[in-house]
């Protein structure tokens, strides 16, 4: 598989692939190749009309391959070359020509060459999540900032299903609390539990935490001013594409606040365990417990 590699080292391969590339390839929508949502008649269409938002990059593999081999110092002698030639030594200067674009022509790529195409995230699910599943991360955060407007959580139930199915991995959140209730959430933050299955590994435990964009009546004047004049704040559909200031300030204010609310909820809990893991669990069982004697209330 293609693997990963340290992005200070993916940085230093590929100088061209700054921050802002980044998170313009995240959202490469438009290729011939869309993973789940690939469409065979039209491959060569897209291709030939040059509809490829797509980006090549060298496999993180070979890139962290370079890295060790950097480190051992077993490229020092590329120094040699002179000055001129000594910005590129042990860089890779990819530069897609003929052979990489009829790969994309034909649906040849995949993740075992020396170099992979990667495009828009949603093109096998919109969280980002999967892949650290793989990873067995103990702790995984992520923002939910689709266009969400009835608040089905589409995107979190791929990523639970596609879990299940591929990686036997189990995630328990309840995000109850997010759904509006009277156009309103409760939190705009949740806390789930992941099961690592036992392969050889024993079986682990790990967390995710949720953060979705949703309205909780407690944001700034920015936001709720906003939300005022355009109710389907923040669901707007992603085909909007040009934002002006005042809808960007307000997504930007939200993101902020959804984000600092994780550190607000924490029930009156300082931090003081000796880890973020142990922290993140702690917040986890007492949610659950509160949750318990809600529903204990309610059954009296």
């Amino acid at each position: 598989r293609a693997q990963y590699c340290r992005t200070e080292d993916m940085e230093a391969s590929v100088p061209d692939l700054g921050l802002g590339a980044a998170m313009a390839v995240s959202g490469a929508a438009a290729a011939p190749n869309m993973g789940a949502f690939t469409m065979g008649p039209l491959v060569v269409l897209l291709a030939l009309l040059n509809i490829r938002l797509g980006y090549w990059i060298p496999n993180p593999r070979e890139v962290r391959e370079w890295a060790r081999a950097r480190a051992a110092g077993t490229t020092r002698w590329l120094n040699r070359v002179g000055r001129v030639l000594a910005p590129l030594a042990g860089r890779f200067r990819l530069r897609p020509g003929p052979y990489l674009f009829l790969k994309e022509l034909s649906s040849g790529m995949d993740d075992e060459g020396r170099n992979v195409n990667v495009s828009d995230g949603g093109h096998l699910e919109n969280t980002a999540i999967f892949e650290l599943l793989r990873r067995r991360c103990a702790l995984i955060i992520a923002g939910d900032a689709e266009a969400d407007r009835h608040m089905n959580f589409a995107g979190l139930a791929t990523v639970i299903r596609y879990a299940r199915i591929d990686l036997d991995v189990e995630i328990d959140i309840d995000v109850s609390d997010l759904r509006p209730r009277e156009g309103k959430s409760r939190r705009q933050v949740a806390i789930g539990k992941i099961t690592y299955p036992d392969r050889g590994l024993g079986e682990e435990t790990g967390y995710l935490i949720l953060l979705k964009a949703s309205i909780t009546g407690l944001e700034d004047p920015v936001v709720t001013e906003y939300r005022h004049r355009h109710p389907e704040f923040p669901h707007q559909s992603t085909v909007d594409q040009s934002f002006d200031e005042a809808q960007f300030e307000a997504y930007r204010a939200l993101g902020f606040h959804v984000a600092k609310s994780l550190f607000a909820d924490v029930d009156g809990k300082p931090i003081r365990q000796a880890s973020v893991l142990e922290w993140v669990g702690s917040i986890h069982e007492n949610r659950e417990a509160k949750a318990e004697d809600g529903a204990a209330g309610r059954e009296n």
